[in-house]
């Protein structure tokens, strides 16, 4: 099935979306580690010290390319980096180290942008890490 048929299909009926991520989750269970907190720890292992060493508070652009539930955007929003540069995981003054794109076939929250992933609403080199 390619992806305009899966993106068709799934569209016109959400829940075999639903079903097939109910599935993944319970499969994601099973595992002795989960690869999102290993990109969650990684992702922010690399920028923090990125954004010490260069001393800039500008955000850091994560596609993330069948996100399911965006759970990935939803840890790496979390993380806070101070204006200064200097992060925090719990300035509240500060905002989030991470920008966020999460798209799947279907929107299942608001942090998700239903699309085709061959067609995402971004535009060229405007991403610094996709996972």
């Amino acid at each position: 099935m390619g992806e305009d048929e899966s993106f068709e299909r799934f569209s016109k009926n959400p829940e075999l979306f639903e079903q097939y991520h109910e599935g993944f989750r319970r499969q994601v269970e099973s595992w002795p580690v989960n690869p999102v907190d290993v990109i969650v720890r990684w992702l922010a292992s690399k920028y923090q010290k990125q954004q010490q060493q260069q001393q800039k508070s500008q955000s850091v652009v994560v596609a993330d390319f069948g996100c399911g539930d965006a759970q990935l955007a939803k840890e790496l929003m979390k993380i806070k980096g101070r204006e200064d540069g200097a992060p925090s995981s719990s300035s509240s003054t500060s905002s989030s180290l991470f920008t966020v794109h999460s798209f799947d076939l279907v929107s299942q929250n608001e942090l998700v942008t239903a699309c085709d992933m061959a067609n995402v609403p971004l535009p060229n080199k405007s991403v610094d890490v996709c996972v």
